[in-house]
């Protein structure tokens, strides 16, 4: 897997009659990604390492969350985008608006 990890989610829908349609459903993740469960061992090894070799050093799939962009808007077609980020190496997070920066909670 990637050194960083970006995850887009389409919440366009359709109608009957072919119009897009915003998804406004409330979507929750997690603080931390555990993708371990959904990797094999054999496809994280380097190609010059046969997999008997030992590992010294065990390979993951953690993904620490660090921003997050939302769309803002009741149609898919238009709207603003605003950016919750977490402060590098903290668990300080801001919101980011155009030129409006404010500290928020991890919540929002």
């Amino acid at each position: 897997l990637p050194e960083i990890l970006c995850l887009h989610i389409i919440r366009t829908t359709w109608t009957n009659e072919g119009l897009p349609m915003k998804n406004t459903c409330h979507i929750s993740f997690p603080d931390i990604l555990d993708m371990n469960a959904f990797i094999s061992l054999s496809r994280l090894l380097p190609t010059n390492i046969h997999p008997t070799q030992i590992i010294k050093k065990p390979l993951t799939a953690i993904y620490k969350l660090n921003s997050v962009l939302v769309h803002l808007g009741g149609i898919s077609e238009a709207g603003h985008f605003i950016v919750y980020r977490r402060r590098i190496n903290s668990n300080q997070w801001f919101s980011i608006s155009d030129d409006h920066i404010r500290e928020c909670t991890e919540l929002e």
